[in-house]
């Protein structure tokens, strides 16, 4: 179970990312970890914005990006990179923080999200690109949690993106 704050971070074992070797062991065997992330105060922060633009109804898969504006995007993208990045450079060495988002999984038909690997964001044969999950409610396997395959980041070696079909 993963709670409000907390992020598995799914990668490949490229360069190393984690200041903490342990860490960096882990997320190069695993493909992923999951440590602290926020505040309950950031947690908080990040659900009241969430609420001032989700749609009413969440079916299927959502996310901001797709269907709101270049100002509320950028708010978006601005806040979620503000939260994070002090816990960011205490966790990682030499990083850039990309694009942030809301993502969310909406429930009824369609929702579901099929076996799949994120897109390629960097050369993945120079540089390590992860991605962040933050929870902002406490998850697990009734509402919507993250199911990671251990070591699955080792499976393929693979240009990705939404116009390419998947490989799994």
């Amino acid at each position: 179970m993963t709670g409000p704050g907390q992020f598995p971070i799914p990668a490949a074992p490229w360069p190393r990312m984690f200041r903490d070797e342990n860490l960096a062991a882990r997320l190069a065997r695993d493909g992923y970890v999951v440590v602290p992330l926020l505040e309950p105060s950031q947690v908080s922060e990040l659900a009241e914005l969430f609420r001032a633009i989700r749609p009413p109804e969440l079916t299927g898969i959502w996310s901001n990006v797709h269907r709101r504006s270049r100002e509320i995007n950028l708010r978006v993208d601005e806040t979620i990179r503000r939260l994070i990045a002090p816990r960011a450079a205490e966790l990682f060495e030499d990083c850039d923080l990309a694009g942030a988002t809301f993502l969310v999984k909406g429930m009824g038909p369609g929702s579901d999200s099929k076996p799949h690997q994120d897109w390629n964001n960097v050369d993945e044969r120079r540089f390590l690109s992860l991605s962040v999950w933050c929870p902002l409610v406490d998850v697990d396997e009734r509402n919507g949690a993250l199911q990671v395959i251990p070591g699955s980041h080792r499976l393929f070696d693979t240009v990705r993106s939404i116009t390419l079909p998947s490989v799994y």
